[in-house]
């Protein structure tokens, strides 16, 4: 195979889709034993260090399609060494270089003999020189798989990071529109919220999420591949993995029930309900009660939609099985509600529920 020539052609053609072929091309030849991944960096040397930048770009382009077409398996510990030493140091390169340097990590972090200390060391790189939210949904959605991934695989690792991690993450994720991109998001957020000490960023990771809520998002006509549900959906498992929201997330939807707009009601009872049901203790519950009681009554008297009728009715029903765990904030509670509309209500102690009939 005549290396030369195949890179000249990626340098003479504009296509990108010329360069993606010539990568797996080369990529064939190193998988094969003919050629080694050194002899191509040495080979794009001059061009990889080239005062022009589109010179560069090309270069990570062309790399980044090679590492894509490589089986994960393939390279040895040495060689990711290297390749990670390397990618961290392209990630110093100039901003429209940054994008391509991403897309060459990504197949790298899938690779199984991946060396300890690669993870946090390529992180730390991204998230000091990457200005994530600068560049497009591609690239963003490139940055989000390679933090899916790491958290799937290299959770481990990722978690040595700490409250550091959360912080970087938070400034990489704050302002991301792109449903696409939100998806991915709202997929592993749960598994940060769970596996990270939020510290100091808890109001921060709050108020990140929660610009979210109520999900406001119209597909495009003939778009199914992502539905308002599926973003609601994810995005309230996001805020009720953790109880420590809890002090600002109950005044938030309590306060959504204000809304005209019928599906912000479903949602904040459905988000209500879920918070309960999966992380919510009686001592988080307590200091609401009485916001949530004047809220429920209001809504299940006075609403006038039999949905959220019946998710209130939902609502008050995982709020009290829940105020059982505690008998004192459960009586105060049940004295609270009977001391108004008390021949409209049947409470059941022994099944820790309460109905509005």
């Amino acid at each position: 195979m005549d290396l030369t020539k195949l890179i000249r052609e990626v340098y003479e053609s504009p296509d990108e889709e010329k360069r993606e072929e010539n990568g797996k091309v080369i990529g064939t030849e190193i998988s094969t034993g003919n050629l080694s991944l050194l002899a191509i960096i040495e080979a794009l040397g001059s061009k990889l260090t080239s005062t022009d930048v589109q010179d560069r770009v090309i270069a990570m382009s062309l790399l980044g399609h090679i590492f894509s077409s490589l089986k994960s398996d393939f390279l040895s510990s040495t060689e990711l060494t290297f390749v990670v030493d390397f990618l961290c140091d392209r990630l110093k390169d100039q901003h429209l270089v940054i994008p391509k340097v991403i897309l060459s990590i990504l197949p790298i972090i899938k690779s199984i003999n991946l060396p300890n200390g690669s993870v946090s060391k390529l992180l730390r790189q991204i998230f000091q020189e990457a200005n994530v939210q600068s560049h497009t949904q591609r690239h963003r959605r490139s940055f989000f798989l390679i933090i899916q991934h790491l958290l799937r695989k290299n959770l481990p690792e990722m978690t040595e990071l700490g409250s550091d991690f959360v912080m970087s993450f938070l400034q990489a994720m704050d302002g991301e529109k792109d449903p696409r991109n939100l998806l991915i998001l709202f997929d592993f957020i749960p598994t940060i919220l769970s596996n990270f000490p939020l510290g100091p960023f808890i109001e921060d990771f709050f108020e990140v999420l929660s610009c979210y809520f109520p999900i406001d998002f119209n597909p495009t006509a003939g778009s199914d591949v992502i539905s308002r549900e599926n973003l609601s959906e994810s995005l309230h498992l996001c805020l009720s993995q953790t109880n420590q929201f809890a002090e600002q997330l109950i005044p938030l939807a309590l306060g959504k029930l204000d809304s005209s707009v019928l599906e912000a009601k479903f949602d904040s009872l459905t988000l209500l309900r879920l918070c309960c049901e999966r992380s919510y203790t009686a001592e988080d519950l307590n200091p609401h009660l009485g916001a949530i009681w004047h809220s429920m009554r209001r809504e299940i008297f006075m609403g006038g939609n039999e949905e959220v009728e019946k998710l209130s009715n939902l609502f008050i029903s995982s709020v009290f099985k829940r105020l059982s765990e505690n008998d004192k904030i459960l009586d105060a509670a049940v004295k609270m509600v009977f001391s108004g509309k008390r021949k409209s209500l049947i409470y059941s102690k022994n099944r820790q529920e309460i109905f509005v009939c």
